[in-house]
């Protein structure tokens, strides 16, 4: 049935009331339509983020830390001036064991043993409870040990680089590269990379000890970050270098005012990297391109963490800085009781937020170690449905969609008659 336009004239009252009849009628059936349950929308499982986090324990140490402290998914373990290095327990602090061994540099572990560079050698700890596992007289350790897939990696200062079997103690082979380490080797995939305190960084077979290729930088290098493609190393030239990964050709590299200290971070886009001029900087991973630069308060201890989207930095003194990776804004800051002493831990990330340690001391020589885990105010996630019941209409809604021409409005009248 067509609905037409009579002749003559129509009251304004009469076509706004028809009009607004079939308006509230569509309206109600596209409010019927909406108010149907839809399929719940969740965070998938492998969405982890780093932020809100906030100190959840504190445990008072018997000395001030010499080293970043390291974990495993059920411990730390960190070692301390006082010539012990000490595993405490993520869950709630609790001291598990002490051990006295001497060391200044990090340990490593591969969760079941727990590795010492000492004076004397490498010693193999088990993390269950400190017990000595196997030692090996290797001499002075120039850097940190390296622990991976059941590997373990030692340089000394005679400029040696043996390789471990981690679980026995095992010597799978030994190299004398004529200078010492400069800073911690790295493992990705099949290779072994080794910046030297001459300047050079070597990348090795890892399954035999064989050259694969050297490549002779500007200064000494820093800390190293290996990837599948690329790899990245500061040195006291004051650049940023990134390199092949496959063959050491020289990709691109970043000058800066100071030299690059640290190791540096990256994630699919851009890398990240802080040096002595107090700058934390992000480039192009691809290009080297700087997408942009943040002035520091202080001096950083290590390199930065890049993690969900933020990176962290470690400040002696202030509170913890995160920033927004892709702009380098400011994604907020976390208030600590003291001044840190040492690097914090590497991030562990989860749905709730960010987990990891770090080491402070106050002015009365009071060293603490603090867990920073998931806390404050949570993130906003979408509703699996609206809360409540969908309630019935009051009035019936036709089945079937009605396709209606309403009448057009009436002409004005002419003014003055």
């Amino acid at each position: 049935m067509r609905v037409g336009h009579r002749s003559g004239t129509i009251s304004w009252g009469a076509w706004t009331l028809r009009r607004s009849f079939w308006t509230a009628a569509l309206l109600s059936v596209a409010v019927s339509s909406a108010a149907q349950p839809r399929p719940p929308q969740r965070i998938a499982p492998d969405d982890k983020r780093l932020l809100p986090v906030r100190l959840t324990w504190t445990v008072d140490l018997p000395a001030e830390p010499a080293a970043p402290p390291i974990t495993d998914p059920l411990q730390a373990y960190m070692p301390l001036r006082n010539g012990q290095v000490v595993a405490i327990a993520l869950a709630d602090g609790w001291a598990q064991w002490l051990v006295d061994i001497e060391t200044t540099w990090p340990v490593a572990t591969d969760g079941a043993l727990v590795f010492v560079a000492a004076d004397d050698g490498v010693r193999a700890l088990r993390a269950v409870d400190g017990s000595e596992a196997w030692r090996a007289p290797v001499g002075a350790v120039a850097a940190p040990p390296v622990s991976q897939s059941g590997w373990l990696i030692v340089g000394t200062r005679d400029g040696d680089v043996r390789a471990f079997r981690g679980g026995d103690g095992a010597v799978v082979w030994k190299r004398s590269l004529g200078s010492p380490l400069a800073a911690a080797p790295a493992i990705e995939g099949d290779r072994l990379f080794l910046p030297l305190d001459d300047g050079r960084l070597v990348a090795l077979e890892i399954v035999r000890g064989d050259p694969a290729w050297e490549r002779t930088l500007g200064g000494r290098p820093g800390g190293i970050l290996a990837l599948p493609d690329r790899v990245f190393v500061g040195t006291s030239d004051n650049f940023l270098y990134c390199l092949a990964a496959r063959d050491g050709a020289p990709d691109w590299r970043w000058r800066t005012a100071a030299d690059v200290t640290g190791a540096p971070a990256a994630d699919q886009s851009r890398v990240y990297f802080v040096s002595l001029d107090n700058v934390l900087r992000a480039l192009d991973r691809r290009t080297g391109v700087q997408r942009w630069r943040r002035p520091l308060p202080s001096r950083h201890f290590g390199g930065p963490q890049a993690s969900a989207g933020v990176v962290v930095a470690s400040l002696p003194v202030g509170p913890l800085l995160f920033y927004a990776a892709d702009t380098g804004r400011s994604a907020g800051s976390l208030e600590v009781p003291a001044p840190l002493v040492v690097a914090a831990s590497p991030v562990e990330l989860s749905p709730a937020g960010g987990r990891f340690l770090i080491a402070t001391i106050d002015n009365t020589g009071l060293a603490q170690l603090h867990a920073v885990g998931p806390g404050g105010d949570p993130f906003l996630s979408p509703l699996a449905g609206v809360p409540g019941r969908v309630l019935e209409p009051e009035f019936p809604l036709p089945k079937k969609v009605l396709f209606l021409v309403l009448p057009a409005p009436p002409a004005l009248p002419r003014r003055g008659g």
